[in-house]
């Protein structure tokens, strides 16, 4: 750097930066675009970076080329995304995909240009493998090193769709003791009620609701996502004996009874625990970024799992916090106050702060965006001033430390930073 100063360099370009697949030779094939390539020194070198450049008053650039982002194979999440749910991915905009082509056979849909030869010699060939991965619960085609994620609703899953929503609407027209009722029992209207939910879900292909309930899925499962993890956080750490529905330890779409009494995968929650166990080993920086990755495929149950098993740990080790502690609301203030509820617990030398993120369908930002930082949280703060000054708060969800500054504000996108909700403990080591 003091080179390239001396010689009158303004700015570097160092880009592609973003994490790369494993051993790229040019890192531009980005598979995970909110870390810093670990090939290149990961968060930590990049900040480094960043200082020496502010020391020598130069700048960097950086660019973001479209074409780079869909890099096939199981290793880019938003790719794999895409590939499974269609325009009702999460994702499905960030790539210069023209999902009404000219062409009606391809509507909503992606042509991959990856067979060696025609389709039908392919498939006769056996060149195509399908294979049911455990930990994802779900089916993917394999072309040598190709995977290519089933669509989660074939005609089988239709059926078994279908199914769970006549026993749901059955249960919920009886309780409802409107038209019929578990004693008085009207066979006609049930019949018929059946029958319509049977047309509604009658096909996959040319059918307008299934296009429509697949668009408007994908804002309510990401806001409903972010309300989990709220709920979750709160239910953890405030006042009383939290508890959880078999397998609601992570993101779960069940109906109410009798749908929620299927049988609980608890092999592939087994494996994402010893996956996020592994995770809560690395240094605090390296834990951070790996706690934001979730979010890259925010519905496979990670980011609900990893809060309750390190709040769990948390509550474990300080139980005389939980059982006897007290409790205070927080003050918050700011352009986004209403969008925050917050609160601490002490016992002793030992409390925690907490902040919930709620009403993030009203904050502005579309379905995918984070709300995390300042650009989602901008000036809103907590009031800390009952703290002694300086005291130090550990993110117990993030290995993030963090302080108030002198009048006792904390920023919220301090707290935010990578994790859209805050679990801030003092006085106490991290788990």
């Amino acid at each position: 750097m003091p080179y390239l100063d001396a010689l009158g360099i303004s700015r570097v370009y160092c880009s592609p930066c973003l994490r790369a697949r494993a051993n790229s030779t040019h890192g531009y094939d980005i598979i995970d675009h909110n870390s810093i390539n670990p090939d290149l020194g990961g968060a930590a070198g990049f900040e480094r970076l960043c200082a020496a450049l502010r020391t020598h008053g130069m700048g960097q650039i950086l660019d973001m080329v479209p074409n780079h982002m869909g890099v096939m194979g199981a290793d880019n999440a938003w790719w794999m995304d895409v590939l499974e749910n269609g325009p009702a991915s999460a994702f499905g905009e960030f790539f210069d995909i023209d999902w009404h082509p000219a062409n009606p056979e391809l509507l909503h849909r992606v042509l991959v240009p990856v067979l060696g030869d025609h389709y039908g010699a392919v498939l006769e060939a056996g060149e195509l493998k399908l294979v049911f991965e455990a930990d994802l619960g779900s089916f993917s085609v394999f072309y040598y090193g190709n995977r290519l994620p089933d669509e989660p609703l074939d005609a089988v899953a239709l059926d078994a769709y279908r199914e769970r929503i006549e026993r749901y609407m059955l249960k919920a027209v009886r309780e409802a003791k409107v038209q019929t009722s578990w004693i008085n029992v009207n066979a006609e209207y049930e019949e018929a009620l059946a029958g319509f939910v049977r047309a509604l879900l009658a096909r996959l292909e040319a059918n307008p609701f299934l296009d429509d309930i697949r668009l408007q899925a994908r804002p309510v499962a990401w806001f409903g996502m972010l309300n989990s993890l709220s709920m979750t956080l709160v239910k953890l750490t405030s006042p009383g004996v939290p508890d959880f529905y078999q397998g609601s330890e992570i993101f779960d779409l069940s109906l109410v009874d009798p749908d929620n009494r299927r049988p609980v995968d608890y092999a592939r929650r087994r494996t994402l625990l010893r996956e996020l166990e592994e995770i809560g080993a690395v240094p605090a920086d390296a834990m951070a970024s790996s706690v934001r990755a979730f979010f890259a495929v925010p519905h496979d149950g990670r980011a609900k799992l990893w809060l309750a098993w390190r709040a769990l740990q948390f509550r474990r080790r300080y139980e005389e916090l939980f059982l006897k502690g007290n409790y205070r609301p927080v003050a918050v203030a700011g352009s986004r106050a209403r969008h925050v509820v917050a609160y601490a617990r002490g016992a002793g030398e030992v409390g925690i702060v907490v902040a919930a993120g709620r009403l993030f369908a009203s904050m502005g930002l579309e379905p995918g965006v984070l709300p995390v930082g300042e650009a989602a949280r901008g000036d809103t703060a907590l009031d800390l001033a009952f703290l002694p000054a300086g005291t130090c708060l550990v993110n117990v969800l993030t290995g993030e430390s963090i302080r108030a500054d002198a009048s006792g504000r904390l920023l919220l996108s301090r707290a935010m930073t990578h994790f859209p909700g805050a679990l801030l403990a003092y006085g106490a080591p991290a788990i």
